[in-house]
């Protein structure tokens, strides 16, 4: 009976953790925006952070003749809003060759080449090809790619420019073929180009190339590391080992410095660099800036970045078509869209609070806007950023009511505290947040502070205990020069 007894509690306990096992290692197969990460990377349920709003498919919109607007393959967008021009959206038409305008309300203002159908552009006004638009103030930006230029053109689709093959050593041998451009506040213009592994071209105001930003090599895997100390060159030619990065996709923030996307081999799948071409990406999040750890087997494959308030971003993954909100500490916030949204998404930007993401394969501009839980995350992120951790705390509190789970909501709360001195209280917050890097800092303050408070008490009770010695030294030689007097 106790060796029947001990044989299925073996296999009891042996189920137990199998179960476990296979839990924790089954790849998540939930809805595409009701998760998020916990401090293991495991998948925990999260609420929706952002909705559909609004599709706007090809053929909805009516031109100025009152013609519906067909889209082809949308590749990329941009929002402009500008004290003169207004709000304006540009979508950018890779099958069509074209750049699509619409106002504020998603009303069409105009096309350009603005040709009908059927008819050739003129030299240096057709596009072919376009793979990504960058608008400011002044200019239009086109990275038209089998045009082998990037193209500058004014708001009245004025030619102002042709950027084409840069001088430098590079081209004499791989062709000119930019796929993203980003324009920083001083006219300096940035461009990704196909095949190139020696970085970012770095483009004068004045259209001449000045050098390459962000050059590195990918980083290697032990494995990796190994086949280079054993193979020959040729070895590792036909193992088809790159070491170089390219880049797919670049924006430039409003303090000039370059958000740069990269495949997730490459080990920085998102870096932001600056102007010396260091990468000064804060990363203080539980894994990293990667987007999914796992999901099906499947790794995140970044292809567009847009920058919010508070230096928030949102990642467009191509693999599951999902998007990742990180704030400027690299957190992950939320996760939102997924195959449930968009079929295949290329590009997205922000504008206003919602986001607004182009399909190629459903030929529809995608409008997002964030739930009451995004909302409050957002307040609270806003008021952590602007260093008003009061606020913030407030903030968090009221995400907490929204979504107990919410770990980083606990770290507001202890980053409050911590700077209110409530260092005890920091430390329960800092310990549910699993922030061991805050809890270390709180827990030495609360020890200094412990120490600080009884240090008075200790002091006394010492020089207490050594007037204690004293007075018994003295009552004994007293005591004994007592007794040594009355014996004489």
């Amino acid at each position: 009976m106790t060796k029947k007894r001990l044989i299925y509690s073996i296999i009891f306990i042996l189920t137990f953790i199998l179960s476990v096992a296979l839990a924790l290692e089954t790849p998540l197969q939930a809805s595409a925006s009701s998760y998020n990460y916990n401090d293991y990377l495991n998948t925990i349920e999260a609420p929706e952070a952002m909705i559909v709003k609004q599709v706007i498919k090809s053929g909805e919109i009516l031109d100025d003749k009152n013609n519906p607007v067909e889209f082809g393959l949308l590749k990329d967008i941009f929002v402009l809003q500008s004290p003169n021009l207004g709000t304006r959206i540009y979508l950018l038409d890779q099958t069509k060759n074209r750049i699509i305008v619409l106002n504020e309300k998603f009303e069409y203002i105009r096309k350009y080449p603005e040709l009908d159908e059927g008819i050739p552009a003129p030299p240096g006004v057709a596009l072919n090809a376009p793979s990504g638009i960058h608008v400011t103030e002044k200019y239009i930006y086109v990275a038209d790619t089998e045009n082998q230029r990037v193209g500058v053109f004014t708001h009245n689709w004025g030619v102002k420019t042709s950027i084409t093959k840069p001088d430098d050593p590079t081209f004499e041998s791989v062709a000119f073929k930019p796929l993203k451009v980003s324009v920083d506040a001083n006219e300096r213009i940035y461009v990704v180009a196909s095949n190139i592994f020696e970085g970012i071209l770095d483009i004068n105001p004045d259209y001449t190339f000045n050098r390459y930003v962000g050059s590195r090599s990918a980083e290697l895997t032990f494995w990796q590391r190994l086949r280079t100390i054993l193979f020959t060159r040729a070895q590792e030619a036909k193992t088809g080992l790159n070491l170089a990065v390219t880049y797919n996709n670049i924006l430039v923030d409003s303090g000039g410095f370059i958000y740069a996307l990269s495949s997730r081999s490459s080990g920085k799948p998102v870096q932001r660099i600056n102007y010396k071409s260091g990468d000064v990406l804060k990363q203080y999040g539980y894994g990293g800036v990667l987007g999914d750890y796992q999901i099906a087997d499947k790794y995140s494959e970044f292809i567009d970045i847009t920058i919010g308030e508070s230096e928030t971003y949102s990642i467009l993954d191509r693999t599951m078509g999902r998007i990742f909100t990180y704030d400027f500490e690299g957190h992950l916030l939320y996760i939102s869209g997924g195959s449930s949204i968009f079929q295949i998404p290329e590009a997205l930007t922000y504008y206003g609070e919602n986001l607004l993401v182009v399909d190629s394969s459903s030929k529809s501009l995608v409008v997002l806007e964030p739930t009451e839980f995004a909302r409050q995350v957002n307040k609270a992120t806003a008021a952590y950023y602007q260093n008003d951790y009061v606020k913030a705390a407030e903030e968090w509190e009221k995400v907490l009511t929204l979504n107990t789970n919410y770990l980083l909501a606990y770290g507001g709360i202890g980053k409050a505290q911590y700077r209110q001195g409530k260092y005890q209280e920091a430390m329960e917050n800092f310990k549910l947040a699993s922030d061991i890097a805050n809890y270390s800092a709180a827990y030495k303050e609360y020890r200094t502070e412990r120490l600080e408070n009884i240090l008075p008490y200790v002091l006394v009770i010492f020089f207490l205990g050594i007037i204690a010695l004293m007075v018994r030294g003295a009552y004994k030689n007293y005591k004994k020069a007592k007794e040594e007097g009355g014996d004489e």
